[in-house]
């Protein structure tokens, strides 16, 4: 039976859970192990057997500090202020029938309550906004359990009301990310998130390949948008201009077998209906 820690330093009089999520996470990746080792060490450090014990210690004493009559100082769950504070949480659009790519621009229709609210959440305050697939796009009202937990970050380039009240979008999607906690309610939708490094190692026969594909990809956009273009030689510059392979991969065009697009550059997004969620 596991023993009762001594603690090694003491919780604040106003602890916060989402500081200690986030001094575990610069922990783990200042030295490059795995976040559960260092949570169970913080939890010891704080006289918890389990990082789940001191959570919930934590927000006992949060809440009991609420309850102590003094209403002015408390913020209650979902608002304004606790989500401008929370650096790692951000609005989030559930999708349904699209998987969103980086470095892709995506029209998409607007209609459920709290997605309108995050939308408008991220473009009038200019903060990022966070694409997630739902694994059910049937779902009205998803869960945790239903969505995926990879996706992506971006910004909201356009937002424009229509007469029905639902909104007509147009997203960009920036960087993939992993969702390490999703947060719903009857007000807006969040993710809390953490950035997902896609750097590599150079590899001299990698960036070959990369040379190689952007060759053929340039001819290819030059050839099937030469009417069309005004200035064909700035599409090259923005392909060479590309930052590795994985930025390469998003944005190559890919053919789905079914209705929902999986991604493609930016032209080929362009193209597509915009998807409703």
């Amino acid at each position: 039976m596991s023993e009762a820690q001594t603690p090694s330093r003491s919780l604040p009089p106003q602890p916060n859970a989402e500081y200690l999520r986030k001094h575990a996470k610069r922990l783990a990746r200042d030295e490059a192990i795995q976040l559960a080792v260092v949570q169970r060490r913080l939890a010891h450090e704080y006289g918890c057997r389990t990082w789940a014990e001191l959570m919930i210690e934590v927000e006992r004493r949060a809440s009991s500090i609420g309850d102590g009559g003094d209403d002015s100082s408390a913020t209650p769950p979902g608002s304004d202020q606790t989500r401008e504070n929370a650096e790692d949480v951000f609005p989030l659009l559930a999708l349904r029938g699209l998987v969103a790519f980086p470095h892709v621009s995506y029209p998409i229709f607007v209609g459920r309550p709290t997605s309108i609210k995050a939308v408008l959440h991220a473009k009038e305050r200019n903060v990022p906004i966070v694409l997630a697939t739902q694994k059910d796009m049937e779902i009205s009202n998803p869960s945790s359990s239903n969505m995926y937990e990879v996706g992506t970050i971006g910004r909201m380039i356009e937002v424009i009301h229509l007469p029905d009240g639902t909104l007509k979008t147009v997203a960009e999607s920036r960087k993939r990310v992993r969702i390490t906690r999703f947060i719903f309610t009857e007000d807006i939708s969040e993710a809390e998130v953490e950035e997902i490094d896609e750097s590599g190692d150079s590899n001299p026969r990698l960036e070959s390949l990369v040379t190689s594909v952007i060759s053929a990809l340039v001819q290819n956009r030059l050839n099937t948008v030469r009417k069309h273009w005004a200035h064909p030689e700035q599409l090259s510059v923005s392909a060479t201009t590309t930052d590795g392979a994985s930025v390469l991969a998003d944005r190559t065009p890919r053919r789905t077998g079914g209705s929902s697009p999986q991604g493609g550059s930016s032209l080929t997004a362009w193209a597509m209906p915009a998807r409703r969620t």
